[in-house]
């Protein structure tokens, strides 16, 4: 995971786009990467002029005042659709998103060029939320094939499941009472 990170960004410098959960916890890997994180940007009004872990919490609109050449954006929220928007506002189109340890690349998202994922049927036209990675394949795809063997298991150990999953609903359901 961190050699993957390490591997994807070029620059030492980041700010962070969303200081909550995620924004904790990228934080946490890209330090063990030695790379520096300058500040957090967030649309919580709540949060800018406090600090994440010493590190300073900022307005978007602020970002040009902290962002220099030597610096990425990473985007760290499950909210990157509204983010994405907030960065073209204010002008910034070169930026990452970090998605379940995943980096995907602005530059990669085209907004009005058709793209299809390489793996499934799924596109930037049906869903405004998705997102490809430098292969070309969704992040959909990734999060399911990631999810094999964890949470996902599409074999006979997946059948088993289903069935014990389906003999135990049934078994509950025959404990309540159906009618009103």
């Amino acid at each position: 995971m961190t050699k993957r990170i390490r591997d994807r960004y070029m620059k030492e410098n980041v700010i962070i786009f969303g200081a909550g959960k995620l924004g904790k916890e990228l934080l946490g890997k890209l330090g063990n990467c030695g790379i520096s994180v300058i500040c957090f940007a967030d649309n919580d009004s709540q949060k800018w002029g406090s600090n994440l872990e010493g590190i300073p919490i900022i307005a978007p609109y602020s970002i040009q005042d902290y962002y220099e050449a030597d610096t990425d954006i990473v985007v760290a929220s499950n909210q990157y659709a509204a983010i994405r928007k907030t960065l073209e506002n204010i002008g910034l189109e070169n930026y990452y998103i970090h998605l379940n340890g995943r980096n995907y690349h602005s530059v990669d998202q085209p907004n009005n060029e058709y793209k299809r994922c390489k793996r499934c049927v799924m596109d930037n036209r049906s869903d405004g939320w998705i997102l490809f990675d430098e292969s070309g394949n969704c992040n959909y795809c990734n999060d399911a094939h990631d999810g094999i063997g964890k949470i996902y298991f599409p074999d006979k150990k997946g059948e088993v499941k289903l069935e014990e999953w389906i003999k135990k609903s049934k078994h509950m359901e025959k404990g309540k009472n159906t009618t009103a």
